[in-house]
């Protein structure tokens, strides 16, 4: 029965080089898609909106058969992703800006409020269902290793919860989506605590080792908490849409030089997943 069981847990798997080149041009994409909507234009937003959620969404795929906790955060990116981007091709066709761009590029069609409140809405079913994604699954680590004492139970748990910087900012979008300022950059700010710690947490090395990715993603909720400054408190105003989209530019240049940190954040990943593995099969024989 020992010697049967690896092969047993052996799951096809997605080369794991494969996948963090997935993530990486799916974390372009979406930057790019970013800058494009902060500065209202489609050419750029709409086909790199696309592309990005292609890309999480197909790794997000191929990740379905690791363990709820190892699964989760990309899962809930790809829902939370796909949920962003029906608001922002929305926006862009149907909706008129406070204050028009000089290059006046949206609304691409005829304004219909109707038709624009109806795509919010289904992208605000999408942030909700990452929220309750996130509290479901890291209920149900909690009560499926609740009473271990094992290092398998306390990873599973930690990293579950420790998701939460997507949740949050899923929560970021619903309430910005409905006009409520200070929740929404208060979801922002949480966001970027959970990021730090779980950072902290899968470096191994606490705060020391956080890297550039955590800077990037930093950034990014930067660029966000100044662009629903922009939206919610200045009315549209242009110098707050240019600054947003200038922070946003530099998490790009950022990411484009950090691909190899992605890698070792990855390759820690890895390790720590093959050491609770074998943890398990210890355990079972």
């Amino acid at each position: 029965a020992a010697a049967e069981t690896p092969a047993m847990d052996a799951a096809p798997q997605w080369p794991q080089a494969v996948a963090v080149e997935l993530q990486f041009v799916g974390y372009f994409f979406w930057l790019s898609k970013e800058i494009g909507w902060m500065l209202l234009v489609p050419v750029i937003a709409i086909p790199a909106g696309m592309a990005a959620v292609i890309c999480i969404c197909t790794a997000a795929f191929h990740r379905s058969r690791s363990p709820p906790e190892r699964f989760l955060p990309l899962g809930m990116e790809a829902v939370w992703i796909s949920a962003n981007f029906v608001w922002m091709v929305a926006e862009l066709l149907y909706d008129t800006p406070e204050q028009q761009t000089p290059w006046a590029m949206t609304p691409m069609l005829k304004p219909d409020e109707a038709r624009y409140s109806r795509a919010v809405w289904v992208a605000q079913v999408g942030f909700v269902a990452v929220v309750v994604g996130w509290f479901a699954t890291t209920g149900y680590c909690w009560v499926a290793y609740r009473g271990s004492a094992s290092r398998v139970a306390y990873e599973a748990v930690v990293s579950a919860a420790l998701s939460g910087s997507i949740a949050f900012w899923a929560m970021k979008d619903l309430f910005w989506s409905t006009g409520h300022l200070f929740p929404a950059v208060g979801c922002d700010v949480v966001a970027v605590v959970f990021l730090l710690s779980s950072g902290a947490h899968e470096s191994g090395e606490g705060v020391a080792g956080l890297s550039r990715v955590d800077g990037i993603w930093t950034m990014w909720s930067l660029s966000n908490f100044t662009w629903i400054l922009c939206e919610l408190a200045f009315h549209g105003n242009l110098w707050w849409r240019f600054a947003s989209a200038a922070i946003a530019a530099a998490a790009l240049a950022l990411l484009v030089t950090s691909y190899s940190a992605m890698q070792d954040r990855s390759e820690k990943q890895g390790v720590a997943v093959e050491c609770d593995e074998d943890q398990q099969l210890v355990q079972r024989n």
